[in-house]
């Protein structure tokens, strides 16, 4: 067990986490100040939910198992966010998210993720790397769902065609 919570992941994950969750990660202080406020239009006056948060946004989350939808938590993650993107920096925000994120059913953190769907973390493709990462969006079912299953290769294809444009895997 330390040898996975001590686990360098691999930069081809890494990347595929950033395109997929938080494409300004490598610009942003640990808050996307542009994200959050179109989340909040969207979500104030459109009434399509939306979520602005960053990857670190999401550690903090995480660690903190709170995810009330008040403002209150919000400004809380926000601090933090900013604090620990400060302290860790960028890498150790990715590797611990992924170490701990919420992939589906009894998949916490990519190690179980990678382990029950069949994916060797240390020789994946793109394609492998985001069917993982579209989980985060589209958490596995428990049981057979056609439609979760739909939406989680529809989103494993935008990330592929996202990787490849800013990436050129």
């Amino acid at each position: 067990m330390a040898d996975e919570f001590c686990l360098e992941l691999p930069r081809l994950l890494k990347n595929t986490l950033v395109v997929g969750e938080d494409h300004r990660f490598w610009n942003h202080s640990g808050v996307d100040y542009f994200s959050l406020l179109r989340a909040v239009i969207k979500t104030g006056f459109f009434k399509n939910r939306e979520g602005g948060s960053t990857i670190a946004m999401q550690l903090v989350r995480v660690i903190t198992s709170n995810y009330q939808v008040t403002l209150k938590r919000k400004v809380i993650e926000i601090f933090l966010a900013k604090k620990i993107t400060r302290i860790y920096g960028r890498e150790k925000i990715l590797n611990k998210y992924l170490q701990m994120a919420y992939f589906g059913w009894n998949m916490h953190g990519v190690i179980d993720a990678s382990t029950k769907l069949k994916i060797n973390i240390r020789n994946m493709s793109l394609v492998d790397a985001a069917e993982l990462i579209a989980r985060l969006k589209y958490p596995q079912s428990r049981f057979h769902n056609p439609i979760q299953d739909s939406k989680i290769k529809r989103r494993s294809v935008y990330i592929v065609d996202k990787s490849i444009s800013r990436y050129g895997v």
